[in-house]
């Protein structure tokens, strides 16, 4: 194989999409990621140590959790991710009631 056939082949693999372009969206999405989890990590434990409720905060994150296996279930077409996703989601929706409930 020569130069141009394999260029050609991986874009045809890639759909297109350029390599580094891929790699940045990965690099992207952990890092934004990894700042949520931080951001989750604090305000829980401020909440915690202040006797506040958490249970918004759990639904926020999973939440988003919930939404990115989802995403990445149907990308993939991984029926493990979709089924954690829907527990994920399960758990979202109880910690938002249980929140709604404790402050009303």
């Amino acid at each position: 194989m020569d130069k141009n056939e394999i260029l050609e082949k991986s874009r045809r693999d890639n759909g297109e999409v350029d390599e580094r372009f891929m790699l940045m969206e990965q690099r992207r999405g952990l890092i934004s990621m990894s700042a949520a989890a931080v951001a989750f990590i604090l305000l829980y434990v401020w909440d915690f140590f202040h006797g506040q409720n958490t249970d918004g905060l759990f639904a926020v994150f999973f939440t988003g959790l919930s939404t990115m296996i989802f995403c990445q279930a149907y990308q993939l077409r991984m029926k493990s991710l979709f089924f954690f996703g829907l527990f994920t989601a399960f758990f979202a929706v109880y910690t938002a009631v249980q929140y709604v409930l404790a402050t009303m």
